[in-house]
């Protein structure tokens, strides 16, 4: 009986183990249409200080980035959001090659920048930004890491970064975030 209990032991261990891997070795799920992973926070801020332009529909993020702004973004952050690089959480993400978000405009031709940044980025927009124009159906957009060339993979802490400039008014919907 008692050995019968420790190899009921090593087994869940082992199940655990192996799903623990296959997340954090092959994919890394951000959002999934449902909620954030756990772990992670999201942050809106524009040059206005209007933060009241970004909603979760329940099985979508949508952002309706206002007009009058010189630039927006919408933030996803190891733990919550902090000013001083040495308070700042993050997460190695080196294992990963490429960032992959399903997201649309509401009329398509939306552009949208898509960044990341390590815990030593300042927040002052320097950081590598890719510019994606959008359709109007969900299509999957791939980012290869290494062509963040700002962002040390090791220490991640803004994972994903939705940053509107001085564009017009547009609506784009995100249901996916991960990482490959």
């Amino acid at each position: 009986m008692r050995m019968c209990k420790h190899i009921m032991t090593v087994v869940f261990i082992i199940l655990i183990s192996t799903t623990t891997y296959s997340q954090s070795e092959s994919q890394y799920v951000v959002y999934d249409g449902d909620k954030l992973t756990t772990g992670f926070d999201l942050g809106v801020d524009s040059s206005e200080g209007m933060h009241g332009w970004f909603k979760d529909s329940g099985n979508e993020f949508v952002m309706n980035y206002p007009s009058g702004q010189t630039w927006g973004a919408v933030f996803i952050t190891v733990g919550k959001a902090k000013s001083s690089p040495q308070e700042r959480q993050f997460k190695n993400f080196s294992n990963f090659k490429t960032l992959i978000i399903s997201m649309k405009g509401a009329k398509g031709g939306e552009i949208v920048e898509i960044g990341i940044k390590d815990r030593t980025d300042p927040d002052d927009g320097s950081e590598t930004k890719k510019k994606v124009t959008l359709t109007n159906m969900y299509s999957e957009y791939r980012f290869a890491l290494h062509e963040f060339k700002t962002a040390d993979l090791q220490n991640l802490y803004v994972i994903t970064e939705f940053v509107f400039g001085k564009s017009f008014p547009c609506e784009i919907f995100v249901n996916s975030i991960k990482f490959q």
